[in-house]
């Protein structure tokens, strides 16, 4: 069976252990400014972990990242925009 799955991220390097074949749908900022990443997943399959780092606008980006999604984030200093990439997506 397949269903949608949020999973925090806690720090902007960070690995999520997830259904192997989990396809990430969206990427966003709660209300109390913590990252999350929805993902649809086949709740049957084994699970794997998959490496994830978030970037802002104008840092570097090393080779080998898959670009998964960009979010913005709405606080009294501003807005922040974020990149979420994945080293070695399936």
């Amino acid at each position: 069976m397949r269903t949608i799955y949020k999973y925090p991220l806690h720090n902007n390097n960070c690995l999520v252990s997830m259904p192997a074949s989990g396809k990430v749908i969206h990427f966003d900022c709660d209300l109390d400014h913590q990252l999350h990443v929805w993902v649809e997943v086949d709740t049957n399959e084994a699970h794997k972990e998959r490496h994830f780092v978030v970037f802002g606008t104008g840092q570097d980006i090393p080779y080998g990242m898959d670009h998964v999604g960009t979010a913005m984030e709405h606080t009294s200093l501003g807005t922040h925009v974020w990149h979420l990439y994945e080293r070695g997506a399936p």
